[in-house]
C-alpha cells in the first residue's frame, strides 16, 4: 500500500495514512457516514501526531470488513474494530466496526510496542501505568468501569488486560477530549 507504485483502490491521505477503498459499501445510513467521518478525522490527526516520532508507523482504514479481515490475524477477526500489526508496523482499522476510540486506541498500542521489545516488558509497564491511573480515579468511577468492561473481553489473556485498559483509556480521552473539564484534561 505504501510503496512508490500507486495501488488501485487506495486513497492516499498522507505519507502514513491511506484508505483502502476496495469493496466500499454503498447506501450507508447518515449516522454511519458521520461516524466514518469522525474516525477518518481522528486518523488524520493521529497520523500527523505520530509522523515525526514514529515515521515508519502507517495507518490503513479499510472501507470493508472483508478487506480488513484479509490483513487481520485469524485470532483478531471476529468483531474487532482494529489491530496493530507489530511485524509490519501498520495499524489496520475496519471502518464498518470502528468507533471514535478505535484509532487512538490502536495508536497507543503502536506507541507502546514500538518502544518495548517483549510482551513481559509491555505487561509490566502497563501494570505500573494502570496502577497510577487507578490512584487518580475516584472509587466507583464511571471511567474505571468503562475501561474494565472493555478489558473484560480479554479475560482469556490476563497479561494483555492492563495494556487494553490503557489503550482504551487513551482512545476515550482522545475521542472525548473536547468534552473533558479542564482538570480532566490535565
Amino acid at each position: 500500500f505504501f510503496g512508490k507504485k500507486k495501488t488501485k483502490n487506495v486513497e492516499e491521505i498522507s505519507d502514513n495514512l491511506i484508505i483502502n477503498t476496495n469493496e466500499q459499501p454503498e447506501n450507508l445510513k447518515p449516522n454511519q457516514v458521520t461516524l466514518r467521518n469522525v474516525v477518518k478525522g481522528l486518523a488524520k490527526t493521529g497520523a500527523k501526531a505520530i509522523q515525526k516520532l514514529f515515521p515508519e508507523t502507517k495507518i490503513i482504514l479499510h472501507e470493508s470488513t472483508t478487506e480488513f479481515e484479509r490483513f487481520a490475524p485469524a485470532n483478531n477477526r471476529a468483531g474487532n474494530r482494529g489491530f496493530y500489526d507489530t511485524n509490519e508496523n501498520v495499524i489496520h482499522i475496519d471502518l464498518n466496526k470502528a468507533s471514535a476510540t478505535t484509532v487512538p486506541h490502536e495508536i497507543f498500542h503502536a506507541t507502546l510496542l514500538s518502544k518495548i521489545k517483549t510482551n513481559a516488558e509491555a505487561a509490566k509497564l502497563a501494570e505500573n501505568m494502570m496502577r497510577s491511573v487507578r490512584k487518580a480515579l475516584p472509587k466507583n468511577s464511571p471511567l474505571a468501569r468503562r475501561i474494565d468492561e472493555f478489558a473484560a473481553k480479554y479475560d482469556d489473556q490476563p497479561d494483555l488486560q492492563n495494556e487494553e485498559r490503557l489503550a482504551e483509556l487513551m482512545g476515550i480521552m482522545a475521542s472525548e477530549y473536547t468534552q473533558l473539564t479542564k482538570p480532566q484534561k490535565n
